[in-house]
């Protein structure tokens, strides 16, 4: 949703941003120039900011001339309750809410519930539409009434459920009483124990609201039908159940509930609807690739899970283009931690990810942080990486124009400079016969009787050569 709200409120969370992902101070002159804004609008925003602030027990935004340094004790947490009220109060949103509600209402009604002009909600509208024509979801009208088109009856409900944890924060005891949220997860993880299948802990949330969300719409008359691809069996509902779905005004047809809940078995159970042979296989290779690549223990438990995982993700990215449910910002700052202290195994996870997308032509990028954080959780042994293959730049001229060949190489090979990180530079007087025998590649301008010898010119390098370095390190 951040991409459709106002500008002022996306410089408000952009700031926020900066504050819990670095550990600098800045003085209101240097965030200022960090974000490019004007030290008048950025004073604005810090003023509307702390505003949101004061409403949360021990939280402080404390700044005062222009030089004097910004003081803030924003947590992880305390960032995505702002950021929350921030869209909460943002007019797009509201207007969404407006929609969902209340359907099939002219656009007067609207500019008069929201207090702002027609011209306004119009420009919602074609905002709204252009950023998510890509994921089957528009604001469409029948004559002069507006609703929400999501093309099924399945993305409508997708959607809706996405948009409330989005916008929540992934609290979803916002949206949903406790006790129907522990009747619920109860109910699903009766249904999946008894298909023999796992649910991921972070999915629960998102399917357990799903359900309730389901649930409203089929009261509504808006009915999903019964999946002919779940392969699995129903789980009868007993006569406390149906009480209590009954106590709670959400009781429906019988077949509507085995409905809903095998809609949302196939689509956290591989998208059994859609899955081929050879989606199977492409993640499972890369799976191993990974294990393979961090020297992982290929009888981890955690292994099914992450196929799992990845599974989702890669048949959500490949067939249905919308990002799986997930607030994004918490992995993101974890993501920023692992790649401030571990940078070896962030930047080889990232050639990992672009050969998948060189090789499939399916794009992981968006959910880089998520796939960090992932991985790391499973298994933490994998930020022990390092890449230990010792190479050996020699120069005939000096040891220090061999040190000028290793900043070259790592100009010239970019994204590959990681895999050069252990390299040792010296010139030619230095090697002998024996040590030679410790690295896995020279690189020299003089021939060695040696297997991995790649010998160059003089600079400038040919691209051949870099080629030959590039080849030798990814093999």
């Amino acid at each position: 949703m951040y991409n459709i709200i106002s500008y002022s409120s996306k410089r408000m969370i952009r700031i926020l941003k900066v504050f819990i992902q670095n550990d600098t101070q800045y003085s209101i002159n240097e965030l200022s120039e960090n974000l490019n804004i004007s030290p008048k609008t950025l004073t604005k925003d810090l003023r509307e900011l702390n505003k949101y602030f004061r409403n949360i027990d021990g939280l402080y935004l404390t700044y005062k001339n222009g030089n004097d340094k910004i003081d803030t004790n924003l947590s992880i947490e305390n960032f995505i309750e702002i950021q929350s009220k921030i869209l909460l109060d943002s007019l797009i949103i509201k207007f969404i809410f407006e929609l969902l509600e209340n359907p099939y209402r002219d656009i007067n009604y609207y500019s008069d519930k929201l207090y702002t002009s027609k011209s306004s909600i119009y420009r919602m509208i074609t905002e709204f539409n252009d950023y998510f024509k890509l994921y089957q979801v528009k604001i469409s009208s029948d004559a002069t009434l507006y609703y929400l088109d999501c093309f099924s009856e399945y993305n409508f409900r997708r959607f809706v459920t996405e948009f409330l944890l989005e916008v929540y924060g992934n609290n979803v005891f916002e949206v949903i009483d406790v006790e129907s949220f522990e009747f619920i997860t109860k109910r699903l993880m009766k249904m999946y124990r008894s298909n023999a299948a796992a649910i991921s802990d972070y999915y629960i949330d998102y399917y357990t609201l799903f359900y309730s969300v389901s649930l409203k719409r089929e009261k509504d008359g808006n009915q999903i039908e019964y999946s002919s691809y779940f392969t699995g069996h129903n789980v009868e509902f007993t006569d406390s159940e149906l009480e209590t779905l009954d106590q709670m005004k959400m009781l429906i047809d019988l077949n509507q509930l085995y409905a809903i809940e095998s809609t949302i078995f196939i689509s956290n159970y591989l998208l059994t609807s859609v899955v081929k042979r050879e989606d199977l296989l492409i993640v499972k290779e890369f799976i191993d690739l990974i294990y393979q690549e961090f020297n992982l223990n290929t009888e981890n438990e955690e292994r099914n899970y992450l196929f799992n995982i990845f599974m989702d993700v890669y048949m959500g990215v490949k067939y249905y283009r919308i990002p799986y449910p997930f607030l994004n910002d918490r992995y993101v700052f974890f993501s920023n931690n692992i790649q401030k202290t571990h940078v070896i195994f962030f930047d080889r996870l990232k050639e990992l990810l672009n050969y998948f997308e060189k090789t499939t032509s399916i794009s992981l990028y968006k959910y880089e942080h998520f796939i960090v954080y992932t991985l790391v959780i499973t298994n933490p042994e994998i930020l022990n990486y390092i890449y230990s293959e010792p190479i050996l730049i020699v120069s005939e001229v000096s040891k220090e124009h061999a040190g000028f060949i290793l900043d070259y190489l790592k100009k010239e090979l970019k994204i590959f400079s990681i895999f050069i990180d252990n390299t040792t530079i010296a010139e030619t007087r230095e090697v002998t016969d024996a040590t030679i025998l410790d690295f896995s590649l020279v690189v020299s301008d003089v021939v060695y009787d040696v297997e991995h010898n790649i010998v160059i010119d003089k600079y400038p390098f040919f691209e051949e050569h870099i080629e030959k370095i590039k080849n030798h390190l990814l093999s």
